[in-house]
């Protein structure tokens, strides 16, 4: 679905979180991509 599945943009959300920290976040987690943690194993 290219959803990103990522805790700082849900359940870990907060205020201090600044928009070059969740960029650095969503680039550090394509470039390095966890293949056992899908966002929807059962489709």
């Amino acid at each position: 679905t290219g959803e990103i599945c990522l805790d700082i943009l849900k359940n870990a959300w907060s205020p201090a979180w600044t928009l070059q920290s969740v960029c650095r976040a969503i680039i550090a987690l394509m470039a390095h991509p966890e293949p056992d943690s899908p966002l929807n194993c059962d489709s």
